[in-house]
């Protein structure tokens, strides 16, 4: 396979819910702000990808304490540790930092899958992100529902790299 997904992964309503933040605010010491049951959907979702690359796109990865949590966290699901993070050298939204990202790093044939709770308001030119895009909700996180759209996607992305239609961005755009 000479092309892989790549998985962008905010942390911040994805991962780590408003409910998880406000046990965290009563039991600083002894309770955890990464929801364990959606950390194990996104592994999952990992899983199921035959060939991917996953990039940190939270500003989690600006923090250290934030940092050692998520490491602890993902050691503790047996969840593979990200290789890569968006920067915050241009002063971007996250958005602008995922473009910024993949214009220097991601292949034409390759693939993406945001998650993330904001809306996708793309710079333009990058508008064929959009339908890669899994908004999560605050309250609830990356849940089953989102891991099984999530699946889709690599699904309808493997069926199509499969039939030989599509090489690249351009004919993504034709579909």
């Amino acid at each position: 396979m000479n092309w892989r997904f790549w998985v962008f992964l905010d942390i911040d309503g994805v991962l780590a819910t408003n409910k998880t933040y406000s046990q965290w605010q009563k039991h600083r010491e002894d309770w955890k702000l990464i929801d364990q049951a959606l950390l194990r959907n996104f592994g999952a979702l990992l899983d199921y990808i035959p060939n991917y690359e996953f990039c940190l796109s939270s500003s989690w990865r600006m923090n250290e304490l934030c940092r050692k949590e998520l490491f602890k966290a993902f050691r503790a699901q047996k969840v593979p540790r990200w290789r890569h993070t968006t920067t915050m050298e241009r002063q971007f939204c996250r958005n602008g930092e995922i473009q910024e990202f993949c214009l220097e790093n991601v292949q034409a044939a390759d693939r993406l899958i945001i998650l993330d709770d904001l809306p996708m308001d793309l710079p333009e030119g990058c508008e064929e992100l959009v339908p890669f895009h899994i908004q999560s909700d605050s309250h609830t996180g990356f849940n089953k529902s989102l891991l099984k759209r999530a699946k889709a996607i690599v699904d309808r992305e493997m069926a199509h790299k499969n039939s030989g239609l599509a090489d690249d961005w351009t004919d993504f755009n034709n579909r």
